[in-house]
């Protein structure tokens, strides 16, 4: 990946500034000559008239539909104060700090990269110094280059915030149609950037409140919890069978064996932290179990049992076959009037979501990062950066990264296209959405079997690399041994 110096007048965040406000100029002009279609967002109606609610000293659960925190509610505040479109601003502000957030997070990992590779390299010197004046003295020139070169500033630090978020055409639209799912990413990226700088206390408060906005995130905690292990995690937490030879042998080994090993990854991974956490993690356990509880407890005591109820409860009973994007969405809508049947297709659904979530998060802070959700994959779009960072940034390995993420566009593009047939124009494609929706499911394992796959081949070509400069450094400290005899 070519690398470029920071400028000294101009830096990538006013970049991102400036095509954050012309894309958003953009999109808020074709929303206003939008005849056919409203523009705003259904959710937006139920921000603001929960705040409604919450001006007049009333709760904001007294809004038919409204199942969101109370602080959502707050926040739209505004929006019945003389600014009707605070919120859509504030979502698109939000949408910014994202961005910011992911480049500076990107920026992290190759600084922590850099000086890593400078101290592998200089304790190698540092065994040549002993034997070799003159060893010792390239030493020190090549670390003179190194911490003169520590400004120069990689490429894909602001590239990929751009095109994996800040002007992603659905990012954009999402926000600027008044959608909230903005900010519990943005309190996702806000507890990793406090993990990484070991702020404890800070870390996890966010987390909790990335856990109090939506529920999802809560299945970060056990990638958080893996960063704070001290020493490396165990290779079995993370492996899944070898495939075996012959067809029928890897037949079952694709459909039993290897689905059901990545299922019970998650917990083997709980297990093992059982058994091995440190002060460190049940501080932070322990901080985020009583920040939860102490958010709940007071909106709680303002709202009551609608809080819990609507907020929580509601997301493990629903049985909405209108959110098509499940696969299982059909499924619902053709058992409707079999109850049993329909508890059971929810239940699925929604185990099979967060065990693959799990899974895919097992290495969340080394970079390694990218989630799966079948309901709503703006969750973990914010995260594709990291994951497209941790691999070798070859030309080879981008242009496959390119042509994954572009698969994924055309089958969203394609369940976009059913979408809006059965929802705008009434036509009966049932079958045909359900089909776009499990070619979108599949387009987004892919991306995660994609980056798993050159993730752990980087990391086997960083510790041969490792390895063998160690046995080269050795060699050569043993043969000036030699030689001095």
């Amino acid at each position: 990946m070519p690398i470029v110096s920071r400028p000294e007048h101009t830096s990538p965040e006013q970049y991102l500034v400036l095509v954050f406000q012309v894309l958003r100029l953009r999109v808020v002009t074709a929303a206003l000559r939008s005849v056919d279609v409203k523009f705003t967002d259904v959710d937006y109606k139920v921000y603001t008239d929960a705040a409604a609610h919450v001006l007049k000293g009333g709760s904001p659960y007294q809004r038919h539909t409204y199942r969101y925190s109370p602080l959502v509610a707050y926040l739209c505040l505004p929006n019945l104060l003389g600014c009707p479109f605070f919120g859509k601003l504030l979502f698109c502000c939000v949408d910014l700090a994202i961005a910011l957030l992911i480049e500076k997070g990107l920026w992290r990992i190759h600084e922590e990269r850099q000086q890593g590779r400078q101290e592998k390299g200089g304790s190698t010197r540092g065994r040549r110094h002993s034997n070799d004046v003159s060893v010792a003295e390239n030493m020190n020139s090549n670390i003179s280059k190194s911490s003169s070169s520590s400004g120069e500033y990689p490429v894909h630090t602001f590239l990929l915030p751009w095109f994996c978020w800040l002007i992603h055409p659905v990012v954009a639209t999402v926000s600027a149609r008044g959608n909230a799912d903005a900010i519990p990413c943005l309190f996702v990226l806000l507890t990793v950037d406090a993990v990484r700088s070991q702020r404890l206390m800070l870390s996890a408060v966010l987390y909790c409140l990335a856990v109090h906005v939506k529920l999802y995130p809560v299945i970060y905690g056990v990638p958080i919890l893996l960063y704070m292990q001290k020493g490396e995690i165990p290779v079995y937490l993370t492996s899944l069978p070898h495939r075996p030879k012959g067809f029928l042998r890897q037949l079952f080994w694709g459909l039993v064996s290897a689905p059901v090993a990545a299922l019970l990854l998650p917990f083997r991974a709980c297990c093992f932290l059982l058994r091995n956490m440190g002060r460190r993690q049940w501080a932070f356990g322990l901080l985020s179990v009583f920040s939860c509880f102490a958010i709940g407890s007071l909106f709680y005591h303002f709202y009551g049992f609608p809080f819990v109820f609507e907020s929580y409860l509601y997301h493990a009973t629903r049985s909405d076959h209108r959110h098509n994007l499940s696969l299982f969405f059909y499924l619902l809508y053709l058992d409707s009037l079999a109850p049993l049947k329909t508890v059971t297709f929810v239940a699925l659904n929604k185990v099979c979501t967060t065990q693959a979530s799990c899974t895919a998060f097992t290495k969340l802070f080394r970079g390694e990062v990218l989630g799966f959700r079948p309901l709503y994959f703006l969750w973990w779009l914010c995260l594709l950066p990291f994951a497209v960072a941790a691999t070798d940034l070859k030309k080879k390995t981008i242009t496959q990264a390119f042509v994954a993420m572009a698969v994924f566009q055309l089958a969203c593009l394609l369940w976009l296209f059913f979408g809006y047939q059965l929802e705008f124009e009434g036509k009966p494609v049932f079958l045909e959405l359900m089909f776009a929706s499990a070619i979108f499911t599949l387009s987004q394992l892919g991306l995660v079997v994609f980056f798993v796959l050159k993730i752990r081949s980087n990391d086997a070509g960083e510790k041969a690399k490792s390895s063998c400069v160690d046995f080269a450094g050795a060699a050569e400290v043993a043969a000036l041994e030699r030689k001095q005899v």
